[in-house]
């Protein structure tokens, strides 16, 4: 899936609001879900941090959602892909 990532609403925000420390209020969370939940590219984002990514908020999913969502699908994350990206 190809993601045009200039459109992406997060761009020109604070990264670490994407970034959440373990244990953060759930505030932090949800305000980084807010931004993905008004963006274009939305599902994209999601799909490319199922597939590639191990940390952060992607297309307003956690690392926890992303990992039940690989488990069940039954999808490998790409750890090679995951560090060489960049948006």
């Amino acid at each position: 899936m190809d993601v045009d990532w200039t459109k992406a609403n997060c761009i020109g925000t604070d990264t670490e609001a994407f970034y959440p420390e373990k244990g953060c209020s759930i505030d932090v969370i949800n305000h980084a879900r807010r931004v993905c939940m008004r963006c274009d590219i939305v599902d994209g984002c999601a799909e490319h941090g199922i597939h590639h990514e191990a940390f952060g908020i992607w297309g307003g999913l956690t690392t926890k959602d992303r990992r039940e969502i690989r488990r069940k699908r039954n999808i490998i994350l790409d750890q090679h892909a995951a560090s060489e990206f960049k948006p």
